[in-house]
């Protein structure tokens, strides 16, 4: 989701761009990156706002491990050869992307943060089945007490997010405006659906785009 050109207009408007490889006439890989100038000249290449993840995306292959990782290793050089001149370079890259070694040899430095995927999130039964009890335990008292419903109403969003934030003594992450063009983007795409409650104690915003799940 992160990768579409209408996300990355929403939260960088006219500071993406994005870097193909081609196998003739094929796309074989993409690297989308958002970016920031300083000083009238030097672009920094940074995460966007409310964007998880950036980086490449290679496709898959199904030939055996040292062709598969002679591939990876030349498409992702090709990419990096087709980003432009930069400062400074951060990314978040998806947890699927395994393979970084093409970018060490490159003088890149990475740290390793951990997350749970979640390979499949429409059987909810399935994934019931494998909640911790002390989750369920919580989940059947909450359902006697609060209903969740989905609602667009954005200010309202925004509004608590600014509230939670100000308890803690800290500034909101995101600038308003982005996340309004993001709203505005989501809605006429069908994808949006920030759940609320009757009598408001949480909020969420969500995209309802994917299949998987990295909490």
């Amino acid at each position: 989701m992160f990768f579409q050109p209408w996300w990355l207009e929403a939260v960088a408007p006219g500071q993406w761009d994005v870097a193909v490889a081609w196998r003739g006439k094929e796309v074989a890989g993409v690297w989308p990156y958002a970016y920031k100038i300083r000083l009238g000249r030097y672009r920094l290449l940074e995460p966007p706002e409310l964007s998880f993840y950036l980086g490449p995306w290679i496709r898959s292959s199904i030939a055996r491990t040292t062709r598969r990782l002679s591939e990876e290793k030349d498409l992702m050089t090709e990419l990096h050869d087709a980003l432009p001149e930069f400062a400074s370079f951060q990314q978040w890259f998806h947890p699927r992307v395994t393979n970084w070694m093409p970018l060490q040899w490159k003088g890149f430095s990475q740290t390793t943060r951990y997350t749970y995927l979640i390979p499949d999130t429409l059987d909810i039964e399935a994934l019931w089945s494998e909640t911790g009890t002390n989750i369920r335990t919580d989940v059947r008292k909450a359902r006697k007490e609060l209903e969740v419903v989905e609602h667009d109403n954005a200010g309202q969003f925004l509004e608590l997010q600014k509230r939670t934030y100000a308890r803690h003594g800290m500034a909101m992450p995101f600038a308003e405006a982005t996340f309004l063009r993001l709203d505005s983007d989501s809605q006429r795409r069908g994808l949006f659906g920030p759940p609320t409650c009757g009598s408001l104690l949480g909020i969420g915003f969500h995209d309802h785009v994917r299949l998987s799940a990295c909490p």
